[in-house]
């Protein structure tokens, strides 16, 4: 709706949002056509800009008037990826158990720290889809203390209750670090 709006408005020359990367690939190819540069604070995804971590026809489906109009201030998931895997590998975690939104926020930082973690000696012991409105916190924190993993990750959006799944992580299985 907001992209729509500035689209009505002749004095738009550029929009900030979104903050969620389900929401710019919405926006992004309605405001691509319309010639308005889109300028993220927070849309990680990048299956935005780059087409060999994202899905087949990406980045090019948002961009239907064949030019870029999108920037981003935070890195792109492959960047924020490989930051957490290397950290994780100097921290000394050596097995690790994945919980992810089940979106585009989590979805693609997930899969390139999965990716990414065998090439530091990292193990994925685990790894789960969750919807942060349905989760059951207790189950969350058993099924990471059960896979014995000595590193945890939660990747998922602004409003995924992300501090109460860490509690419920950091309750069942105290020694395990947790990254977000």
């Amino acid at each position: 709706d907001n992209a729509r709006k500035a689209l009505r408005d002749a004095n738009t020359i550029a929009y900030i949002g979104e903050l969620d990367s389900a929401a710019t690939a919405l926006a992004l190819p309605l405001l691509n056509e319309g010639g308005i540069l889109e300028v993220s604070p927070t849309s990680g995804y990048a299956g935005l800009t780059r087409a060999d971590v994202g899905r087949r026809g990406e980045p090019e489906r948002f961009y239907p008037a064949d030019e870029r109009t999108f920037a981003r201030i935070a890195p792109a998931d492959h960047i924020q990826a490989a930051a957490l895997v290397g950290y994780m590998h100097a921290e000394g975690v050596t097995r690790l158990y994945i919980l992810r939104e089940r979106d585009l926020v989590g979805g693609g930082l997930a899969e390139q720290v999965a990716d990414l973690a065998d090439s530091e000696g990292i193990d994925v012991v685990g790894q789960d889809d969750v919807n942060s409105d349905d989760v059951d916190l207790a189950d969350v924190g058993k099924h990471v203390a059960q896979a014995d993993a000595d590193g945890f990750l939660f990747a998922g959006g602004v409003n995924a209750k992300a501090d109460a799944i860490f509690e419920a992580v950091g309750a069942a299985d105290p020694r395990a670090l947790l990254y977000g």
